[in-house]
């Protein structure tokens, strides 16, 4: 498995930052560990939330169902992906 901070350096975030300053970061933050199972849904779109989220390992997708209530990908994510 990939070290996290080899995941959060490729992070649109982090980029440019030493090791040291993405630590100081996460001190400062106190950022939250979730995990989710496959199929559960981590946002609504148009709900307001005051968080951000780093994907560390497997992958996300955000979707929307079409009027004919079938499910359309917009756009995926892995390991390093900032939603």
């Amino acid at each position: 498995m990939e070290r996290e901070m080899d995941v959060l350096r490729r992070c649109s975030l982090f980029a440019g930052l030493s090791d040291a300053q993405i630590g100081a970061l996460l001190r400062e933050w106190q950022p939250a560990r979730r995990e989710y199972l496959r199929g559960e849904t981590l946002l609504l779109a148009g709900y307001e939330t005051r968080e951000l989220g780093s994907v560390l390992s497997g992958q996300i997708e955000a979707s929307k169902h079409t009027a004919d209530g079938a499910p359309l990908t917009l756009a995926r994510m892995g390991a390093g992906g900032i939603f």
